[in-house]
């Protein structure tokens, strides 16, 4: 599993299943043996394939889009680069704190952080 997913291979249950009948035919055939009908054991085994996979985190990939959002997201960045920009750029480096990663600590009672 590990070799397919590290070679960009597609990884399913049913490419799993092929490999289970050609790796292990003994076991697929008593497993089937066990099961009401060969249709149900397919099934049956997809969904053993499935769990295993998940167990061991190999999650189905499947393609979201995100190439044609990603043109957009890039137009958003810089939009909001520019109004950035045009607000803050009056500002000396001295003048801005990080906020989100440096504490700022005010030894006085203070009514307005600037």
């Amino acid at each position: 599993m590990k070799d397919t997913r590290r070679d960009s291979e597609v990884l399913t249950a049913k490419t799993m299943a092929s490999s289970v009948r050609d790796v292990y035919p003994d076991w697929l055939e008593s497993y089937i043996q066990g099961k009401k009908d060969t249709a149900t054991a397919y099934e049956s085994l997809l969904r053993l394939l499935r769990r295993f996979a998940y167990r061991h985190g190999f999650v189905q990939r499947t393609p979201s889009g995100l190439n044609e959002k990603l043109s957009n997201l890039i137009v958003i960045r810089d939009e909001f680069a520019q109004s950035f920009k045009m607000t803050y750029s009056g500002f000396d480096a001295s003048e801005v704190y990080n906020t989100d990663e440096t504490g700022i600590y005010c030894d006085g009672v203070t009514r307005t952080v600037a």
